[in-house]
């Protein structure tokens, strides 16, 4: 069996190499799940640039400099002999853009498994869960490539929100929000704008129409009118962009008013240089 894997190198994420790794072994208490599909979105930017800082390419370790970066998909159990998983079942989870990926499944229930492979132990837990894919669990198949792209971006726009509220929101009047028209500034507008929140999306010039259209944001502003955003009131600023340039012109034109500046997404990498 073939057992391709897609890696990039740490230091340089443009340069990509497929590998070609030898064929699944699992040992007494693992199982192999074949990777069917996967999703890739600018949130793997973000995987990519933060792997050292936050411990992403620890999840798929590769060798030397390269890393696997992961993604959200879906497989299929196609070896499951020593464990409490069912050869055929589908699950929905943390996967690295391989064939296959060996997993040590613990707390088995109806809802799904975690794994336990001993180099995933220190790892944030929300990645560790996969989801076994059927309508008891809420999964609509026909739904299942969005679900892929848009639920962990969900996911962290309710984090965000949750975050914001259980600090009174910092005291922010406004919350401002870069790349407008990203998935993550989406999702965390949207639960906002259901606490009645008031929001402002930033974004360009060519994305401007469409982040309009969406009636998410209280109002937009493009990046080129940065000096339009209202200095006379309290202001917190979500970046999920992660430009250095914008970061800059947001916190010298608000001044005293930015209350709270926090740092989401690094998808704009290469204006960190120098």
């Amino acid at each position: 069996m073939s057992n391709y894997s897609l890696e990039v190198n740490r230091n340089h994420l443009d340069r990509t190499r497929i590998t070609d790794l030898p064929e699944p072994q699992p040992e007494k208490g693992q199982a192999v799940i074949r990777i069917d599909q996967f999703a890739i979105t600018a949130n793997n930017i973000t995987y990519g640039v933060a792997g050292d800082m936050i411990g992403y390419w620890q999840f798929f370790p590769a060798e030397g400099g390269w890393g696997r970066i992961p993604v959200w998909g879906k497989g299929t159990v196609i070896y499951a002999t020593e464990t409490d998983l069912t050869e055929g079942d589908e699950f929905y989870g943390y996967f690295p853009m391989s064939s296959y990926l060996i997993v040590t499944p613990a707390n088995v229930s109806a809802r799904g498994f975690v794994d336990d492979s001993a180099h995933r132990a220190a790892l944030p837990p929300v990645y560790n869960q996969y989801s076994l894919m059927n309508e008891a669990n809420g999964f609509d198949r026909q739904y299942d490539q969005h679900r892929m792209a848009y639920f962990p971006l969900f996911m962290t726009g309710f984090v965000m929100d949750d975050y914001l509220f259980d600090n009174d929101f910092f005291g922010a009047e406004n919350i401002v929000l870069s790349s407008a028209s990203s998935k993550t500034s989406i999702s965390t507008a949207f639960q906002l704008t259901q606490r009645g929140v008031q929001t402002t999306g930033l974004t360009s010039a060519q994305n401007q129409a469409f982040v309009e259209s969406l009636g998410l944001y209280s109002g937009v502003v493009t990046y080129d009118a940065v000096a339009s955003l209202n200095t006379g009131r309290k202001t917190g600023y979500i970046d999920m962009a992660g430009n250095r340039d914008v970061l800059s012109q947001v916190h010298h034109h608000l001044g005293d008013n930015l209350v709270l500046s926090c740092g989401v997404g690094i998808t704009h990498y290469d204006s960190r240089d120098g």
